[in-house]
């Protein structure tokens, strides 16, 4: 029998601690610290992402790797129908619309070249005259190309490069006509022009599955236009010259998802029926086909990223059957990967909202003070160590709606509403006991800026119904005994999120008066205020979160106008927003602490108009750890 050292051309290493880095299949190591040996082993998993920004479904995809997909058009019609999002691996953000707006389109390409072609138009009357409309993407915006598809079509598939495309069956008539309804027609793109290439040996639409690049193409399944669409289970695959059938799927699959190439493949989702969806997946590996990791959400018709590898591919949306925005993302690696989520903690003992804006201590020292109660207004004081809230020292002045900054063992809160009246009172918390502050310049509440610490905090925006204009525009700074007025005005705001340090804050969304919504994102840098990159969410108000300007975080709040509570997370990098995974419960109006990747919340509004919650939700990123196995020695 062969040794290791005759395998794999080296001995069995010593360590103290297993390693951590994507080790190879099979290699063994000989652990000092426990004396066994392990190996890291290969696993198979869908794993949970930031969801698209909206619901949608049967829109064009491109991309080439797991954290570089792209989205566009699509369900729901007819007014969004020309979106497209972002994808970067961890969520979603806004890129360019585009400018014929239609769905069950096709595409190609990558995020920053990207294609699309054929589809519906975006706006009744149901017609095709998208069908043969193709559109470039360079990143930040589309425009048209300069040849059309040769045969105008929808739930067209398609795969390839911007300069190198291939489209191939669909549907070329309107509904109703069925007799001429489905196709064989197979299209070649050069990025100057679109030629006609081999047809399909089977006439096919809502394969959704086309990979590969245009010389190496392979085709998965689909189905046949008709009353009762025939699920197909035949497989095609491209030479660059013609098409020749494959081995069969196990049964027959239409509007599912693939990644990969023609001698290795996953296909995964759709509708294996004439209703049901499916989560199940298969691996291929050019020969034979194998049940793999299903989906944790069954759902078709949703987007990919285009030619990703099998061992990384990305699901975005879909019908599950009503359409959703949820995102999975499939690992093959050695690796074990947790995905990013809120999860519950320890309840506050005190049931309150609007306590402060601005963020306060960590997931693991955790502050909570003030905030409206039923009754009133609260003067309670709590601490979080991380698993629970213990009440301490009572606030002097009960308050809601206050700006707030600092630690957990050195916090400062500011103005805020005793009802209706706001107030200029500071006051400062050591972890035990508290003390009166030096008091703001100007009288401010409703949920002003705040960021900084007890001795370099920030102050701006918020409102006050007693002066005139309400809304006030200075912002202020504080270095633990006064504040100090700036010269540069802020955007007059109030019931917004904000963050950062004394000068690098950032400011998202809130109202201005009179009552009016705002997107506005901007950001101070020591002297002024500058527009921000904007986030792709309805107006909210009331919303919370923290985070420097280059790692920001929000998430939850009110739409407004309206009546609906969010659960919607964002992640901002310094550049752009992206969405990052729900919050367990929508709501509005909690105190927060932490950071993008440790966050914390607490309390707030979970139903509407005014009922209170005293949840908990602590927020974890992404981790990754290597799948050991340990081998029983004799």
């Amino acid at each position: 029998m062969a040794t290791y050292r005759e395998l794999h051309g080296k001995a069995v290493k010593t360590v103290t601690t297993n390693p951590s880095d994507d080790a190879a299949e099979g290699q063994i190591w000989f652990n000092s610290t426990d004396n066994t040996f392990k190996s890291a082993v290969f696993t198979e998993s869908w794993v949970s992402s930031g969801p698209l920004i909206q619901e949608y479904k049967q829109g064009g995809f491109a991309g080439n790797s797991q954290s570089a997909a792209i989205h566009f058009g699509g369900y729901p019609v007819p007014t969004s129908a020309s979106k497209t999002f972002e994808y970067n691996g961890i969520g979603f953000s806004t890129g360019g619309d585009l400018g014929t707006a239609k769905y069950l389109n096709g595409g190609a390409g990558t995020q920053t070249a990207a294609l699309d072609y054929g589809g519906y138009k975006g706006t009744p009357p149901i017609t095709i005259p998208a069908g043969n409309v193709t559109q470039e993407y360079d990143g930040s915006s589309w425009s048209n190309a300069s040849a059309a598809l040769g045969t105008a079509r929808y739930n067209v598939i398609g795969s390839g490069t911007q300069t190198a495309a291939l489209s191939a069956g669909g549907t070329a008539a309107p509904p109703g006509n069925a007799s001429t309804a489905n196709n064989t027609v197979s299209e070649e793109y050069n990025g100057s022009s679109w030629s006609e290439g081999d047809n399909l040996n089977t006439t096919r639409r809502l394969s959704g599955s086309q990979s590969g690049p245009q010389t190496a193409a392979i085709m998965f399944g689909g189905d046949q236009y008709g009353a009762s669409p025939t699920k197909l289970s035949s497989v095609e695959n491209y030479d660059g010259t013609s098409w020749t059938t494959g081995t069969s799927l196990p049964g027959g699959l239409s509007r599912h998802g693939t990644s990969g190439t023609q001698t290795s493949a996953l296909i995964f989702g759709g509708n294996s029926g004439p209703g049901p969806v499916t989560a199940s997946s298969l691996s291929w590996d050019g020969t034979s086909f194998a049940a793999d990791a299903s989906l944790a959400t069954a759902r078709s018709g949703g987007a990919r990223a285009q030619d990703a590898p099998s061992t990384g591919a990305v699901f975005m949306g879909g019908a599950s059957p009503p359409t959703v925005t949820v995102t999975e993302e499939y690992n093959r690696s050695t690796n074990v990967v947790t995905a990013a989520a809120w999860a519950s903690g320890g309840s506050l003992n005190t049931t309150r909202t609007s306590m402060f804006t601005g963020p306060i201590g960590t997931q693991t020292a955790g502050y909570a003070a003030g905030g409206s109660i039923p009754s009133g207004r609260s003067n309670a004081t709590e601490e979080y160590d991380g698993s629970s809230w213990t009440t301490v020292n009572t606030v002097p002045v009960s308050l809601s709606s206050r700006g707030g900054a600092g630690t957990q063992t050195a916090a400062v809160l500011f103005s805020g509403n005793p009802n209706p009246s706001t107030v200029t009172t500071t006051t400062e918390y050591d972890g035990t006991n508290y003390s009166e502050g030096g008091a703001m310049n100007n009288s401010r509440g409703y949920g002003p800026i705040a960021s900084g610490t007890q001795t370099a905090a920030l102050g701006g925006g918020g409102y006050n119904p007693s002066a005139s204009p309400g809304n006030i525009t200075v912002t202020e700074y504080y270095n633990g005994t006064a504040w100090t007025s700036q010269p540069a005005a802020n955007p007059a705001t109030y019931g917004g999120a904000s963050g950062g340090t004394q000068t690098a804050t950032w400011m998202v969304a809130g109202i201005q008066q009179p009552p009016s919504p705002t997107k506005a994102v901007v950001e101070w840098d020591g002297s002024s205020w500058t527009a921000g990159a904007s986030y792709g969410t309805d107006h909210t108000v009331n919303l919370f979160g923290g985070g420097p300007q280059t790692a920001a975080w929000i998430c939850g709040g009110q739409i407004y106008p309206g009546s609906g509570l969010r659960a919607f997370t964002n992640h901002y990098d310094g550049t752009v927003w992206a969405t990052a995974p729900n919050l367990g419960t929508s709501r509005s109006g909690a105190c927060q602490g932490g950071t993008q990747a440790a966050g914390l919340i607490a309390g707030g509004i979970s139903s509407l108009p005014s009922t209170r919650t005293n949840v908990t939700e602590e927020f974890t990123g992404e981790t990754t750890a290597a799948n050991v196995e340990t081998f029983s020695t004799s």
